[in-house]
């Protein structure tokens, strides 16, 4: 009892917060759609990001249906988290693609160790697109892998308690352990962003010198007056105090990454392939479609690609630096 009262406290706090978040973005949205959705140039990525933020949209109010409870309705569920599961992976992967193709990033080169992500200055390069593919990618395998696993799971703990099972269950395991694992043996071919670089002295003072350079020059084509140089100490303060702040930010991002690829990731395929019982039933509702489960993995891929999508929206200035931070 108190589980299902701690899961209810759980999706409910979910459900706010992602209502939240996107009706506030979508108040952003509403006089822009045109700028940013409707225009000829970069068509295909603008079409692929409008149906990957519907599907996203559709995937919150597509939550609010009651959980199943009789098994035929269990199976329609499932069906359902799968097929859902499987286009938002393949909206995600295509959004990030177009986005590589449409623009002509390629030629963008940043100041060492600067993410476009969080950086005021910086902007999102064709590699970090192409690395963030990698991810999403992952994110699409996972889900098949963990819907895939967590039904065969069940049928195998049936099959043990009734005395049919075999010591094949847990070579299949070993074997789908590996598979949903070797996307990590190209990783090497897609482009690597170090989180570190973008905090280590040398990049600090790569940055440092780069607005210093930015301040020389534009003094240098006006009249030096005090309120000028008031003006300018005060930009100053405050482009240091926006760099401590992505400096912080650049940090939590690391950590944030450290747990999903270690516990999200790594961890959750090992608890999965290796069970610490398998004497679940048939009736037994698979842990990837609980309210709790389908509402984590929305967060999840809203934000890998909500990082991107709200750096767009400063570029071009729907959203001011500090309220996307």
């Amino acid at each position: 009892m108190i589980t299902m009262v701690q899961n209810i406290k759980l999706e409910s706090l979910a459900q706010r917060g992602l209502n939240l978040f996107f009706s506030l973005l979508l108040l952003c949205l509403l006089k822009h759609i045109p700028h940013l959705f409707l225009k000829w140039e970069g068509y295909s990525h603008r079409l692929a990001g409008a149906c990957h933020l519907s599907w996203l949209l559709f995937g919150i109010s597509f939550l609010l249906s009651p959980s199943p409870l009789a098994p035929s309705s269990t199976t329609s569920w499932m069906y359902q988290c799968v097929m859902y599961d499987i286009i938002l992976g393949v909206l995600g992967t295509l959004t990030t693609l177009t986005a590589a193709r449409d623009f002509p990033h390629r030629r963008i080169t940043n100041a060492p160790g600067q993410s476009g992500t969080l950086s005021h200055v910086a902007i999102v390069t064709q590699n970090e697109m192409i690395e963030h593919s990698f991810y999403q990618g992952l994110n699409l395998v996972q889900a098949l892998y963990l819907h895939g696993m967590s039904w065969w799971n069940i049928h195998r703990g049936e099959k043990e308690s009734s005395g049919s099972g075999s010591g094949s269950g847990m070579i299949m395991n070993v074997m789908a352990l590996w598979v949903v694992t070797s996307p990590w043996l190209i990783r090497k071919k897609f482009p690597v962003h170090s989180f570190s670089a973008n905090w280590t002295k040398e990049t600090q003072d790569a940055m440092k010198k780069h607005s210093q350079q930015q301040s020389t020059s534009s003094e240098m084509k006006r009249h030096v007056s005090t309120m000028s140089r008031l003006h300018a100490k005060k930009k100053h303060h405050h482009q240091q105090q926006q760099q401590r702040l992505e400096k912080l930010l650049y940090q939590i991002k690391k950590w944030q990454y450290i747990f999903y690829k270690h516990v999200i990731l790594h961890g959750l395929n090992l608890s999965v392939a290796f069970p610490s019982s398998t004497t679940t039933t048939i009736t037994t509702l698979p842990f990837t479609l609980s309210k709790t489960w389908r509402f984590f993995w929305i967060c999840l891929n809203t934000s890998y690609v909500m990082e991107f999508f709200m750096q767009t929206l400063v570029k071009r200035h729907v959203l001011s630096q500090s309220t996307m931070l």
